[in-house]
C-alpha cells in the first residue's frame, strides 16, 4: 500500500500537473474573480519554477558534497538502481542517471571495493522489469567478474532497497561499512533509509546537478528545462517527508 500511495502522491506534486489542474479549473469556473486568481497562480508557478537561481540554491543546499575515497578499501559498494530500462526488443540501456553506474565500476577497478551489490527490481506500477540483472550485464562488460556482483532484485523503492539489501548482507557476511552509491539529489533519502535498516554506509554521491555559481542575468532568466527538473527535486523532498511521517526514516 505504501508503494502505491507514494507513487500517487509524487504524481500529484508535480508543477506541470498543478498548472494543468489550474488551467482546467479556470476554464470550468464561471466566477470571474476565481478565474483571475487561478490565472495569476499559474503565472506565479511558472515564474518560480522556471527560475534557475532559486532552483540551483535549493538543490545545492540539498545535495551532499563530493566524496574522495582514494586509498581506502571497502568490502562492497551498494549501487541503487533507477538508472536504466529495457526497450521493446528487451535490450537494456543505461539512462540519464548513469553516472552512478560509472562511479561504481570505477570504485571496483580502482580496488576501493571488492564486490558490488546492485539493488532494485521494478519501481514502476506498470512494469515488472528486472533492472538489477540488466545493470549486472553492463558491469560484466566493463571487465568486472560475475563473482564480484551480487543482486537484490525485489526492491521497488528506496525503503525496500535498504530492507532487502540488509537481508542479503546478513546472508553473505561482508565486513561493514559499505559504500552507498546513488545520485547526489537522492542521497539524503537513501542514507536515512539505510541508517534506519542498520546498514553502516559511507556515502558516495554521483550524478550531481551542476550549476554555475557566478550570478548574472541568466541566473534570473526563466528557463524551461528548470521547470521539468523540479519534478526530480520535489520527488526527493516529498519522498523524504513521506518516509519521515510513516516512520520509515
Amino acid at each position: 500500500m505504501f508503494f502505491f500511495l507514494s507513487k500517487i502522491l509524487l504524481f500529484a506534486l508535480t508543477p506541470f500537473w498543478w498548472i494543468i489542474i489550474l488551467l482546467i479549473w479556470s476554464w470550468i469556473t464561471k466566477n470571474i474573480k476565481t478565474k483571475k486568481r487561478l490565472r495569476i497562480a499559474i503565472v506565479l508557478i511558472l515564474i518560480v519554477f522556471t527560475n534557475p537561481f532559486l532552483f540551483n540554491k535549493l538543490v545545492n543546499a540539498w545535495q551532499p558534497t563530493k566524496v574522495n575515497l582514494k586509498g581506502k578499501k571497502y568490502s562492497a559498494a551498494i549501487l541503487l538502481s533507477g538508472i536504466g530500462g529495457y526497450d521493446e526488443q528487451n535490450n537494456f540501456y543505461i539512462g540519464a542517471s548513469g553516472d552512478r553506474f560509472i562511479q561504481t565500476a570505477q570504485l571496483y577497478h580502482q580496488g576501493i571495493v571488492q564486490k558490488i551489490i546492485v539493488t532494485g527490481g521494478s519501481g514502476s506500477l506498470l512494469n515488472n522489469i528486472d533492472e538489477a540483472q540488466g545493470i549486472k550485464q553492463e558491469l560484466l562488460k566493463t571487465g568486472i567478474p560475475d563473482s564480484a556482483i551480487l543482486l537484490e532484485q525485489k526492491a521497488r523503492n528506496t525503503f525496500e532497497n535498504a530492507i532487502y539489501t540488509k537481508q542479503l548482507l546478513d546472508s553473505v557476511h561482508l565486513q561493514p561499512p559499505y559504500v552507498l552509491v546513488t545520485s547526489a539529489m537522492h542521497m539524503p533519502r537513501a542514507k536515512k533509509s539505510f541508517d534506519k535498516a542498520n546498514i553502516p554506509v559511507i556515502i558516495y554521491p554521483s550524478d550531481f546537478v551542476v550549476y554555475n555559481k557566478n550570478i548574472n542575468i541568466e541566473s534570473f532568466t526563466p528557463q524551461a528545462h528548470v521547470f521539468f527538473e523540479w519534478e526530480s527535486f520535489l520527488k526527493e523532498i516529498v519522498g523524504y517527508g513521506v518516509y519521515k511521517i510513516t516512520e520509515k526514516l
